[in-house]
């Protein structure tokens, strides 16, 4: 597995710690089913990352929700999950066809412990060398003619800024109609707030490759539109997860507000 596929297993693993509380804000108890002796021990090296731990799972409840949305208004929607890693919304989330990609070594996993048979909603997942350039081979495998969705959840910021560019380019080339769910992070809030989370991963010898100033205004140079944008830690707040209540965050805090969201964004086909 590559050093970027370790912090799967993290993300797996504020899920687990989430599906044991009560109340649970994902309740994803397939989550455990990864988090081998392997998965345990990365999770324990970086368990003491309060704040991430807190955005890594509004952030997936965000987009949990906003998914919700789009498939109650249309069941028959094509979810592709870019970057999979151990999500499990295919299980969880009611409606849609729904393709995971990701590396070789993820998917064995998953087809493993969670085969795509025990699905209740049509599944496949597809194994990706990104580092040899395989997507663009994947992505002529899945149909066009449905409306279909991109996930991209917790990669960009691992990615730089002409991997993104590539892969959103392959995006539109295939499906000149579609929508993306991305989380996009700031530079001011790498830099003020994501210090102690880089020095953790820094032990994996992973780091953030992708800095941009305003990276919702590159997306939206390469022909996005806005369709939604929502705060992590504005929707943290509201959840309770967060000590600051929203109007002091706003008052005080906007540059934090801004800096980390969930943004919902479709091709303008106007671009």
């Amino acid at each position: 597995m590559n050093t970027v596929g370790e912090t799967a297993y993290y993300c797996c693993g504020v899920r687990m710690a989430d599906a044991e509380k009560k109340p649970s804000l994902l309740n994803d108890h397939y989550a455990r089913r990864f988090m081998d002796s392997h998965g345990l021990s990365v999770f324990s090296r970086l368990k003491h990352l309060d704040a991430s731990h807190m955005c890594s799972i509004v952030r997936a409840k965000l987009i949990d929700d906003q998914l919700k949305k789009i498939l109650s208004g249309d069941q028959s929607t094509q979810v592709v999950v870019l970057g999979a890693g151990f999500d499990t919304k295919a299980f969880r989330l009611g409606g849609g066809t729904w393709i995971e990609i990701d590396d070789p070594a993820i998917i064995k996993i998953k087809n493993q412990e969670l085969p795509v048979s025990s699905c209740t909603n049509p599944l496949a997942r597809m194994a990706v060398d990104f580092s040899r350039d395989e997507l663009a081979l994947a992505l002529q495998e899945i149909c066009t003619e449905k409306k279909t969705v991109f996930i991209i959840e917790g990669v960009f910021m691992y990615l730089d800024e002409s991997e993104i560019k590539n892969t959103l380019g392959l995006l539109k080339a295939r499906f000149p109609e579609h929508d993306l769910l991305v989380d996009l992070m700031n530079e001011h809030f790498i830099k003020q707030y994501m210090g102690k989370y880089l020095r953790a991963i820094g032990e994996f010898n992973c780091s953030f490759k992708f800095h941009h100033q305003n990276p919702r205004g590159l997306l939206k140079e390469l022909g996005y539109k806005d369709l939604l944008t929502a705060s992590i830690f504005d929707h943290a707040s509201e959840l309770g997860q967060f000590w600051a209540p929203r109007f002091l965050l706003r008052i005080l805090r906007p540059k934090l507000l801004s800096g980390y969201t969930v943004n919902w964004m479709r091709q303008d086909l106007c671009e």
